[in-house]
């Protein structure tokens, strides 16, 4: 995997780091697209440190069954989308907060 500095947004993105981070979220895709087929994904970070937009390199490794789990995301990954308009300025409504603030193991409710 190769981050492509080409279309990394030069004034959002100066130092590259959404950009990297973007591809963190491509390597898991891709991991959980060698799962799927039942084989267990062989990830080197960073294989050529001289070339550091050469992020990492994915590979087939042993033959493992699949989790639920990883069932559930791979049916999932054809509605995952990246949303690149403008944000409007309307805050976001109670019950989608409330939604997505449930769904997150590691939230710690602010307290008032």
């Amino acid at each position: 995997m190769h981050a492509d500095a080409g279309r990394r947004m030069a004034l959002t993105d100066p130092g590259g780091r959404e950009m990297v981070i973007a591809c963190g979220a491509a390597l898991f895709s891709t991991r959980i697209a060698v799962r799927h087929p039942g084989f267990r994904p062989v990830v080197d970070v960073l294989p050529e440190l001289a070339d550091q937009d050469f992020l990492a390199r994915v590979g087939f490794g042993a033959h493992a069954a699949t989790t639920g789990d990883e069932d559930l995301l791979v049916r999932a990954m054809p509605q995952r989308h990246t949303h690149r308009g403008p944000l409007g300025p309307e805050p976001v409504a109670r019950p989608g907060r409330r939604a997505r603030s449930s769904r997150c193991s590691t939230c710690r409710r602010r307290s008032r």
